[in-house]
């Protein structure tokens, strides 16, 4: 089932229709949020805990881990997407696709905090920060 994100035109202001799949699959989040960012995101009382956690500088299970990860290549590829449909187009996908890439990659190795650290910072070299 195709779905569609709903956006504002930037001249006319008036709402317009674009399928998800009409937006590259390299950078398609594998999980939609209406607002990407974790304080506001549908899902935040499980990451606002999470989160804190994290900079806090205290442990975090191996799943919680994961699931931390997840969300800072959702945020990245939310971030592309954007990207994609209100500046850059064809144009910004080889920097979005290169990073998205990167997070991915470190996503499914990610075991422990130190992990979640590496990805802050691939994400801060393309200047994306989730936190």
């Amino acid at each position: 089932m195709n779905r569609f994100l709903i956006v504002r035109d930037r001249r006319t202001g008036r709402p317009v229709t674009i399928p998800t799949n009409s937006i590259p699959a390299e950078i398609r989040p594998d999980n939609w949020f209406d607002n990407p960012d974790w304080r506001y995101r549908s899902d935040r009382n499980v990451l606002e805990p999470l989160i804190s956690r994290y900079l806090e500088k205290k442990e975090l299970a191996p799943y919680e881990v994961k699931f931390v990860a997840q969300y800072i290549v959702d945020y990245a590829c939310h971030i592309a997407v954007a990207t994609y449909i209100f500046g850059g187009g064809a144009a910004s996908m080889a920097f979005n696709d290169e990073c998205i890439k990167r997070l991915r990659a470190l996503a499914k190795m990610a075991s422990s905090r130190d992990d979640i650290g590496v990805m802050i910072r691939v994400g801060m070299e393309y200047a994306m920060d989730p936190l």
